[in-house]
């Protein structure tokens, strides 16, 4: 080794130089080569485009979560279906969003078409579901297109038949479309399938009144009566109201009677039970009866002004002014 050479090596600092010598030959010929390795260019444009779809989809669910809140507590949901709104022009792909602005949409009433349009956007991207197809259905009835609604509700029945409300939104279409014997024909179908439901019977009857067909109608009525339980109160009340009224348009005023009979001392002095029970007294020529009635409920319960009113205008009717004056004494001054 010569005498220079010794000099390099014995002076501070020569091992860095080297080093950053040789980094930097290695660094410019990675620099300079033609192309990079094309798995790791398409792994990090992969990463890249995963990283961005989460991003858009947690501000989705994000945006989501807001209009919930919003909703349960009665606030204005347009700031977030503008959010919604700005999320699509962004990517009109996203359907998680479209389904989440025309939920938004169609809940406020308004706009339907803009919510409906969204909607049908996602409608066999990712399969068929029923739920989303019953409700392109009711956004369509808020267009008045009846037609397009019952093909949304025939498609809701194919993929879910055993879901009710579909097959009630299906009949209640039809009506709507003016085909009354056809949302009879799908309510028909689904008492056939083995509904042991009162429901299917109330809705054919609401269906046969509004195809005239009262006789059928009370027929149904009965039929929904003998499937209740019996602490279906409610249900059991609005039927026999509904059944009496029907049997008096039938001119069977007797049966009426017989149904608001049945009914519970507690039933048979609410105002609805009252009325029906005058009704029908009214159509057996029993005027007097009603008016007795009326007054035993206002002088058991000072508090029902109605029963009171109701009895002093019967008894007046009735040109019996004095018990017409009882009746109005306890009326509030």
């Amino acid at each position: 080794m010569s005498s220079e050479s010794r000099r390099w090596l014995g002076r501070p600092g020569w091992l860095a130089g080297v080093v950053a010598v040789v980094t930097l030959a290695v660094v410019t010929a990675y620099a300079l080569r033609p192309t990079a390795d094309p798995e790791a260019i398409e792994a990090a444009r992969v990463a890249e485009a995963e990283a961005q779809r989460r991003a858009i989809d947690d501000r989705v669910l994000e945006i989501g979560r807001r209009i919930d809140a919003a909703a349960r507590n009665g606030r204005d949901l347009s700031p977030m279906i503008a959010d919604l709104r700005d999320v699509i022009a962004e990517h009109p792909e996203h359907l998680d969003a479209r389904r989440a602005i025309a939920l938004a949409i169609g809940s406020r009433g308004d706009i339907p078409e803009e919510a409906y349009d969204h909607l049908t956007r996602t409608l066999g991207a990712e399969g068929d579901v029923a739920e989303m197809h019953a409700i392109a259905g009711n956004l369509a009835l808020q267009t008045d297109d009846a037609a397009v609604a019952v093909a949304h509700y025939q498609r809701a029945v194919a993929l879910d038949p055993d879901e009710p409300r579909f097959l009630r939104q299906l009949a209640q279409a039809h009506l709507k479309a003016g085909d009354p014997d056809a949302a009879i024909a799908v309510v028909d179908a689904w008492i056939e399938r083995g509904s042991d439901q009162p429901q299917p019977f109330l809705l054919r009857a609401q269906l046969l009144v509004e195809a005239g067909r009262i006789d059928d109608a009370e027929r149904a009525m009965r039929q929904a009566h003998d499937r209740t339980l019996p602490d279906e109160t409610a249900m059991r009340l609005a039927i026999a109201l509904n059944r009496a009224d029907l049997l008096r348009r039938l001119d069977r005023p007797v049966e009426a009677m017989g149904v608001l009979r049945l009914l519970t001392f507690d039933e048979q002095i609410t105002k609805p039970v009252a009325d029906s029970l005058a009704a029908t007294w009214d159509r057996l020529d029993q005027q007097e009866r009603a008016a007795v009635h009326y007054e035993r409920i206002a002088l058991m319960n000072p508090a029902a002004t109605w029963a009171a009113r109701a009895a002093a205008d019967r008894y007046a009717a009735l040109d019996q002014p004095d018990k017409a004056d009882t009746m109005r004494a306890l009326l509030p001054r």
